[in-house]
């Protein structure tokens, strides 16, 4: 995650290589919802060690979203949810 006091800046994708932009994690902590879309088998595991807290998910960067007065929500189909 972006860690700045600008509001968006150009990530690039750990092991992709490819380039996006992201709103900064303090923007997405002041907003009244944020919501995750998460599909495919092939994230299930990071989704179970999210949810369930592990520590191992202090390496992605949806742990570090944790709306200040808001929610969060999570929109995960059956194959994501493959572990839960």
């Amino acid at each position: 995650m972006l860690k700045s006091g600008n509001i968006a800046g150009v990530a690039q994708h750990p092991a992709t290589g490819q380039k996006r932009i992201s709103l900064t994690k303090e923007v997405l902590n002041n907003s009244k919802r944020i919501s995750f879309i998460v599909t495919g088998k092939s994230k299930a595991k990071v989704i179970s060690e999210l949810l369930n807290g592990l520590p191992i998910s202090k390496n992605y960067p949806a742990s570090e979203i944790k709306p200040t007065d808001g929610i969060i929500d999570w929109m995960i189909d059956k194959e994501a949810a493959f572990y839960l």
